[in-house]
This record gives C-alpha cells, sequence and structure tokens, in this order.
C-alpha cells in the first residue's frame, strides 16, 4: 500500500497524487491510503481538493482517505530512504516495495516523459468531467491570488498578461475552451 500526507491546495494536491500513483503502477500496487488530517496546520488552512474533481471510485487503483500516526511523524520529510519518499528520493524509487511512504510536494522531481502518462491515468481513471462538463481540448487557467497575498507578494499579473494568453492559445493551439480555478474570490 501507498501511505500519502496531503499537504498544500489544489495543484499541490495533484502533484502529490500523481506521485502516489506512479509509483503505485510501477511498483504493482493496488491501493493508495491519503491522510489529509494535515491540511489544517498550516497559516492558511487547507480543504481536501481532490475529492471535488476527482472521483475514487472509479479507478483501478483503490484510494481510501485514512488517517495515519506514521504521516504525523513526517519521517519521509526528514529521513528519505525507502521505504519512505520525500522530493529528495522520488527519482530513484524504482524498487519493486509493496509498502510506501510519501510525504512531499513533488513537482520539481518529474520527468516529462513520467508525468505526462500519469496525468492522462487520472484524467481517464479519476476524473468528474462529465460533472464539470470539462473538454479534451481546454486550458486550465490557474490564479493564486491569495498565496500571493500571504507571502506578501504584490505583483499578481495583469489582465493584458491573461489575455495574452488566451490569446495565445486560441491562435496558436487552436483552443478556445478555458477554465478558471481559484481560491481567490
Amino acid at each position: 500500500m501507498i501511505f500519502l500526507r496531503l499537504s498544500g491546495g489544489l495543484g499541490n494536491q495533484l502533484f502529490q497524487l500523481s506521485a502516489a500513483i506512479y509509483l503505485a503502477k510501477n511498483n504493482n500496487i493496488v491501493s493508495i491510503s491519503i491522510d489529509d488530517t494535515a491540511l489544517n496546520n498550516y497559516r492558511v488552512a487547507r480543504d481536501n481538493e481532490l475529492v471535488k474533481f476527482l472521483r475514487f471510485d472509479l479507478g483501478k487503483i483503490n484510494v481510501i482517505f485514512k488517517s495515519s500516526v506514521l504521516s504525523s511523524l513526517r519521517i519521509p520529510k526528514f529521513l528519505p530512504i525507502f521505504p519512505f519518499v520525500s522530493d529528495k528520493n522520488f527519482h530513484k524509487s524504482s524498487l519493486k516495495l509493496k509498502n510506501l511512504f510519501l510525504d512531499g510536494y513533488f513537482q520539481d522531481c518529474w520527468q516529462k516523459d513520467d508525468f505526462y502518462p500519469i496525468v492522462s491515468f487520472i484524467k481517464s481513471h479519476f476524473l468528474r468531467s462529465k460533472e464539470f462538463n470539462i473538454v479534451n481540448d481546454c486550458c486550465v487557467i490557474h490564479v493564486r491570488g491569495s498565496d500571493f497575498v500571504e507571502l506578501g507578494w504584490n505583483s499578481v499579473c495583469d489582465y493584458e498578461y491573461y489575455q495574452s494568453a488566451i490569446d495565445y492559445f486560441k491562435k496558436q493551439r487552436r483552443i478556445f475552451n478555458f477554465i478558471v480555478v481559484t481560491d481567490d474570490r
């Protein structure tokens, strides 16, 4: 089984789930246990965003949400040796182990050839596409306004930036469907 400690917002949670699914597939593990109890332990409390966008009863991998004492100890973060997996040793995780414990953000450790198949797997096995009317040819715009305010950064992209990016996708990529995801009211 894979035990995953969930943290951060939607983007972070998607990277963490992707890492867990990647390791599950590579190690022939069919169950992932996600501990989301730490989401409220940070300065900015978070919700489990995954359950809003994904269905876990449809996948080929069994996903359950359950608290874990081991997750709260954060062993992978401080002692990244197998079976404990963090950002530091994720790329070396080709060992065939039956139990893995994940704690990290898993954003910078991906190879493009590994990440894109996992994204496709999640879209085809977990995405609530019919409920959100998401089409294949769309561009998702993630606006992280409240994160910038929390960090004291005042340079959130202006209207012209987004309009230019949308124009690019329309003209160069022939994409005309846009979805905005944000926690910034």
